[in-house]
C-alpha cells in the first residue's frame, strides 16, 4: 500500500518537472573574493610549510653524513 503511494507520488512528481522545465538559464560557478583569499592563504602556507620541512629535513642529513665522516675518521686514527 505504501509502496504504491510512493510510487505514484514519484511519477506524478515526474509529470509535473516534465510540463514545467526550469526557465531559468543555468549560473556560472562563482567564488567569492573570501573565499579566494582563504584558498591562496592556505596555498601559500603550505608552500612555506613544506619549505621548512625540507630545510629541517636537510639539515637532519647534512649532520648525519657528517657523522658518518667524522666517525669514520675517528676509527682511522685510533687503527
Amino acid at each position: 500500500m505504501i509502496n504504491e503511494i510512493f510510487y505514484h507520488a514519484a511519477e506524478v512528481s515526474k509529470q509535473i518537472v516534465a510540463l514545467n522545465p526550469p526557465t531559468q538559464p543555468t549560473v556560472a560557478p562563482y567564488i567569492d573574493p573570501g573565499t579566494g583569499s582563504l584558498i591562496i592563504q592556505m596555498a601559500i602556507g603550505m608552500a612555506v610549510g613544506g619549505l621548512v620541512t625540507l630545510k629541517v629535513f636537510w639539515k637532519r642529513v647534512t649532520v648525519f653524513c657528517k657523522n658518518l665522516v667524522d666517525r669514520s675518521k675517528r676509527d682511522e686514527a685510533h687503527d
